[in-house]
């Protein structure tokens, strides 16, 4: 091996060794390296300062002092750890875009890397990241529906549609024809200052906050009216006022002109506007006569502007037009006078204003008189001019406005030839008079018809001798009559001449009584309200009636138990308080008149005090049905009813029916009903009639006790019901029921 081969192979030992001691080194730490003498690396962040606030992107600095030999690699930067950047030349610096970061606290840290691979950290710096949000760039929605509207000759109102936005809209720009007018934060405008009769176009642009700014809307358009008329029209001319009649005045002007045009004129009377027209005349009606009147007129335009009045023209209305006519009467002959020779015919006439003329007519117009002009008002009339007999004479009267008026007729005889001998038979005598009472208060009267040798003209009738009426027809209603009252009547003929016939024979009639609706009153009188009572009481009650009490019913406790009728006074029954529990019971007192009113009386409360007395004997209750019950004679039939007794009843109309009930104890009672179809029937008890019991009603009663007997012998009884066939006044039907009983104890 040569020299050079030798110096070759040394140089190589020597790198491998610096290689391997390198090796060796990168191994120990960084403290053991500064203890080796190989030195050390101290790293500082420079920017940003430790506590201070960061935003955007900032730069992230850091300085490395080297101590020894060594050399830096590079220097990575961390934000809590995590990789920044790095930088392998000083100054070793970042660049850290902050908005990737959330806001808040963060750490920032270097680390240098030296040339034998050893990192050597800086000491921590913390910051606080505050970003704000983006920069806003979006601008608004572009503003819709524009509208322009002229509301006078210098102003027009905007409106429209909200913008949206992404941030939120701030307000909006107002363009006129293309250059901006105003800024407002409202969806309307209120462009002012205008000038009348001119066209304007709008648009308007939304902005936000950021100042982006939205295309424009599509334009609008309005016009100002003309300005506003302030120039009254002139004033009217040459009025004229013409009164036409007592109750119309026309009015007639020339028109006024104005500088847009007359709309009208206003008409006033006396001052006060009394009308509006357009027409340049008017028509003033419903004036009152003989009065005068002042007019004068106004023109006004279409803006409201009125012209002072015209000079006033006057008129008076003339007085009303006579429409009276006169009165006018013959106070000469007299009606139905005889007349003959050269007669004076006279008249009396009067009228509102003035009598001109009264004429005299015979027999509706012929032989009429010529006008008599003066008063008195009256003409001769030679009566042989006409025939003998009856004639008419009627007078006229007039006015000078026209008006006439007929007088009443005057009917005289003529009589210029010797009378014709006269009339003194007088018409037969009537016959065949009727008197008939058809109400409490009327009779109808009626009869043949007399004769007569020229006539009959009529009847007088007589009441009771006196004549009380007179009347052509044969027959005759006499009114206002008394119920319960016998009138006489006679009728007698007479003729034209006053011939008077005999009276006929006479007819009487008399009126039925007056309907009662008059209920009877009733009162218990006897127990007392209160009283303690035991063993046999006698329940008795007074009651009266406008016309007559025809029975009295008393019940026990609302009709448990009720007595038969009681048809005369004094008004009482036997109660065996025995059959009722001990303790409270209440007594009341149905009272009824023939026409069906009946009043309950007020109850009286009695207490029974029996001292616990023996049950009464059992009850037994017989059914219609039964075969205790013989029903003998016409006309029973089974009467289906649900609220009777089982359902059903028997009844029968027939005069004579007879239901018989034989039964063997000491009471027993007639359980029936009433109605207004029903009638009377008489009972009977072992044969022997006891009393006669109406079962009418106004209202439907059933289930009734409508006889009941008590005190018996405990023997064998029988208990006839009969029908009589009979019913109240004011029954419909006389019909009686046998329901579910008798009942006997």
């Amino acid at each position: 091996m040569d020299a050079r081969s030798t110096l070759k192979n040394l140089k190589r030992n020597v790198w491998a060794a610096a290689l391997l001691a390198i090796s060796s080194l990168a191994l120990i730490s960084t403290q053991a390296q500064a203890q080796l003498g190989l030195g050390s690396l101290i790293v500082t962040i420079t920017s940003p300062a430790d506590g201070s606030p960061v935003s955007g992107t900032v730069s992230v600095t850091a300085s490395v002092t080297i101590i020894g030999s060594l050399t830096v690699s590079q220097v990575q930067f961390y934000r809590d750890g995590n990789l920044i950047g790095s930088d392998s030349a000083s100054p070793y610096s970042v660049s850290w875009n902050t908005t990737s970061t959330n806001n808040g606290s963060h750490t920032l840290t270097a680390v240098a890397t030296d040339i034998l691979g050893v990192r050597w950290n800086s000491n921590p710096v913390t910051v606080t990241v505050s970003n704000g949000p983006p920069p806003d760039t979006t601008p608004p929605s572009v503003p819709t529906g524009l509208t322009a509207s002229a509301v006078s000759s210098s102003q027009i109102n905007l409106s429209w549609a909200a913008s949206s936005d992404n941030v939120g809209v701030s307000g909006y720009r107002v363009y006129r024809g293309g250059t901006q007018i105003a800024t407002t934060s409202a969806t309307s405008f209120t462009n002012t200052g205008l000038s009348p009769s001119t066209t304007y176009t709008y648009a308007v642009a939304a902005f936000d906050a950021a100042g982006n700014l939205s295309a424009q809307s599509s334009p609008a358009s309005a016009t100002t009216p003309a300005a506003p008329d302030t120039t009254p029209p002139s004033v009217p001319t040459g009025l004229t006022a013409s009164a036409v009649s007592s109750s119309q005045i026309n009015l007639s002007w020339a028109a006024s002109s104005d500088n847009v045009g007359v709309s009208g004129y206003r008409v006033y009377r006396g001052g006060t506007q009394i009308a509006t027209t357009s027409a340049t005349s008017f028509t003033n009606t419903g004036l009152s006569p003989s009065t005068t009147y002042t007019y004068a007129v106004a023109a006004f335009d279409a803006a409201g502007n009125l012209s002072a009045q015209s000079s006033p023209a006057s008129a008076t209305t003339p007085a009303a037009p006579d429409t009276t006519p006169p009165s006018v009467s013959i106070t000469s002959p007299g009606n139905g006078q005889t007349v003959k020779g050269t007669v004076s015919v006279s008249a009396n006439a009067s009228d509102n204003v003035g009598v001109v003329g009264v004429q005299f007519l015979l027999d509706n117009g012929v032989n009429g008189s010529a006008e008599s002009t003066t008063a008195p008002y009256s003409v001769s009339w030679n009566t042989a001019t006409v025939s003998d007999g009856s004639h008419t004479i009627t007078a006229i009267a007039r006015d000078a406005a026209g008006n006439s008026t007929t007088s009443a007729p005057v009917t005289v005889t003529v009589a210029n030839a010797p009378p014709p001998p006269a009339d003194t038979t007088p018409p037969s005598v009537p016959t065949g008079l009727t008197a008939s009472a058809v109400s409490s208060s009327q009779i109808n009267l009626s009869w043949a018809a007399s004769s007569d040798n020229v006539g009959v003209s009529g009847y007088r009738v007589y009441r009771n001798g006196a004549q009380i009426a007179t009347t052509s027809a044969t027959s005759f209603t006499n009114t206002g009559l008394s119920p319960s009252t016998t009138y006489t009547y006679a009728v007698a003929a007479f003729d034209a001449a006053g011939n008077l016939s005999a009276q006929s024979g006479p007819a009487s009639a008399t009126t039925p009584a007056a309907a009662d609706t008059t209920p009877p009153t009733v009162s218990i009188t006897s127990p007392a309200n209160g009283a303690p009572v035991k063993g046999m009481v006698t329940v008795t009650a007074s009651a009266s009636d406008n016309v007559g009490v025809v029975g009295v019913q008393f019940l026990l406790d609302d009709g448990v138990n009720g007595s038969a009728d009681v048809t005369t006074a004094p008004y009482s029954v036997s109660w065996n308080t025995a059959i009722a529990s001990d303790g409270s019971h209440k007594i009341t007192a149905i009272a009824r008149d023939a026409a069906g009113n009946s009043t309950p009386s007020a109850p009286v409360t009695v207490t029974v005090a029996n001292n616990a007395p023996p049950p009464p004997p059992p009850v037994t209750r017989f059914e219609d049905t039964d075969p205790s019950v013989v029903y003998s004679g016409p006309g029973w039939r089974s009467d289906a009813y649900a609220a009777l007794s089982n359902g059903g009843a028997t009844a029968s109309d027939q005069a004579g029916a007879q239901a018989t009930f034989t039964f063997t104890g000491t009471s027993v009672s007639w359980i029936g009903g009433r109605w207004v179809e029903e009638g009377i029937a008489r009972v009977f008890l072992d044969g022997s009639f006891v009393t006669e019991v109406d079962t009418y009603s106004k209202t439907k009663e059933v289930q009734v006790p409508l006889f009941t007997a008590v005190g018996l012998a405990n023997t064998s009884h029988t208990l006839t019901i009969e029908v009589t066939g009979q019913k109240n006044v004011a029954s419909n039907l006389p019909f009686v029921l046998v329901d579910a009983s008798p009942r006997a104890r």
